[in-house]
């Protein structure tokens, strides 16, 4: 919901298709800011404040997810904004407003992407500590956790009650059973009496499938909820997939439940058959998501000059998208038949400027292309030499945090390194959460939260290297009144 909703508002209020990336590019610059301004008034920490400032807004990946209109971008954004507001709860946790703040950004986040819920207890974790460190005003506390799990809660059973209305399914998506079979579809329970005739369809698949390929950690799991193959799944298989077996088997038996009911039943007798196995799997794709998902580019470097070229069969994929959504073909001649005042908002204001059946791309002139060609160059050129810094940050994170906990006096720092220990929680239990439910592609899985792990490094190494000069100056003192 999160990115149609930003999307929605943005064309809205610009009242033209451009105001899908301006809202993008707004969500990007405000969060990146709200959280540099944070960082720098409440730890001080100025040059932490720029580098996370400018990572935001630059990095290669988050650019990439910005301008590909991917919810990745909307969620990414929220945990920024969780971040920023995390500063603060030591000064206004049972603050109304800014619990109510609170919950709207988790809320927000959760609605984008469900894996937000690992915030919930991030929050009540946050709760319960200052509930045992204070003695007075505990009252304050617990009405300020009940206000803010009230209004999580609540407005999660609220949306999920609205999509059992429309929908018939008390959910928030009809995309779980893809999910989790797509993670644990080599898991299977072939011997378990339940779907019987699906089980024995499944079994030459599954076997081969988990012999050759999920023993070689080579897991497909596209193929197995959507039927996706390459050369060599197509040569092992021929054209039968797990997705084209269930889905035949819901047709031969004019089945009542949708395959994304059977994909979740089948997964989740999967991992009752197979817990031990399923935790060891669990553990390695926590691994795989952090080994593989830290990335300073998405493919590739985004937007480019060359993405110039595909930028016509975008328009026509969008034009018949959008005509289709009421029913009609895009118009082949030209001028196009005027918009009737009748149809949806958004449809009338997205037929404006290239979306347009007969307008013609200002970028087509070469020296538009000149241009975008010079920003390629001038952005590339200049970013791509941070990423051997991106990769060496977590050598140097986990070198700092050692030196932090056993040599230095952390506690001397004790705000910014509970802040960092915080944002770390965070972002392990965003991988845990993803190890238990899909990691399936990593690079972009870990888009979410790549920045919170940026900061916490940065954090890191920045306390140290206070704690250090600290240390050097003590030396220092000590060195000069001895003589």
């Amino acid at each position: 919901m999160g990115l149609p909703l930003v999307t929605s508002v943005s064309v809205f209020v610009f009242q033209h298709p451009i105001g899908m990336l301006l809202g993008f590019n707004i969500l990007s610059i405000g969060s990146a800011v709200v959280l540099a301004l944070a960082i720098r008034s409440r730890l001080k920490f100025k040059v932490v404040a720029l580098i996370v400032l400018a990572f935001m807004l630059f990095s290669p990946k988050d650019v990439s997810f910005e301008y590909l209109h991917m919810s990745e971008h909307v969620s990414r954004c929220l945990y920024a904004l969780f971040a920023a507001m995390i500063l603060y709860f030591d000064r206004w946790r049972t603050s109304l407003w800014y619990v109510a703040l609170l919950a709207l950004v988790v809320v927000l986040n959760f609605l984008s992407k469900p894996s937000a819920i690992i915030l919930l207890p991030i929050v009540f974790f946050l709760y319960v500590f200052f509930w045992l460190m204070e003695h007075e005003h505990r009252w304050r506390l617990v009405r300020s956790t009940a206000i803010f799990l009230m209004l999580t809660v609540g407005a999660i059973i609220g949306y999920a009650s609205a999509y059992k209305v429309k929908f018939g399914v008390f959910s928030i998506s009809q995309f779980e059973g893809y999910n989790l079979l797509s993670h644990v579809g080599h898991l299977i329970d072939l011997e378990s009496a339940v779907h019987r005739e699906l089980k024995e369809n499944l079994r030459p698949v599954i076997e081969t499938y988990r012999k050759k390929y999920a023993s070689a950690g080579n897991y497909r799991p596209n193929w197995i909820v959507f039927g996706s193959f390459d050369d060599e799944l197509r040569a092992d298989f021929g054209d039968k997939s797990p997705a084209s077996i269930i889905s035949a088997y819901i047709k031969r038996n004019k089945m009542r439940e949708t395959q994304n009911e059977i994909y979740s039943a089948l997964a989740w007798e999967g991992i009752r058959a197979h817990p031990i196995e399923y935790l060891r799997f669990v553990a390695a794709s926590f691994y795989r998501l952090f080994r593989e998902g830290y990335r300073f580019v998405y493919y590739e470097y985004s937007p480019l000059a060359l993405h110039v070229d595909r930028h016509k069969t975008d328009v026509q994929a969008l034009r018949q998208s959008l005509y289709r959504s009421i029913g009609q073909k895009v118009p082949t001649n030209c001028p196009a038949p005027a918009i009737s005042d009748e149809a949806p908002w958004f449809f009338r204001i997205s037929m404006q400027g290239e979306l347009h059946p007969c307008s013609s791309a200002m970028y087509k002139d070469a020296r538009q292309r000149a241009i975008a060609e010079k920003i390629t160059n001038l952005y590339v050129g200049n970013i791509s030499p941070f990423a051997p810094l991106f990769f060496l940050l977590p050598l140097v994170g986990a070198v700092a945090f050692i030196i932090l906990v056993v040599l230095a006096p952390w506690w001397r720092n004790a705000a910014a390194t509970g802040y960092a220990l915080v944002i770390s929680l965070t972002v392990l239990l965003y991988g845990a959460c993803l190890g238990l439910l899909n990691t399936s592609e990593p690079a972009r899985f870990m888009a979410n939260i790549q920045d919170l792990a940026v900061l916490a490094l940065a954090l890191f190494v920045a306390i140290a290297i206070s704690q250090a000069a600290r240390a050097i100056r003590a030396i220092g003192s000590s060195i000069s009144r001895r003589s």
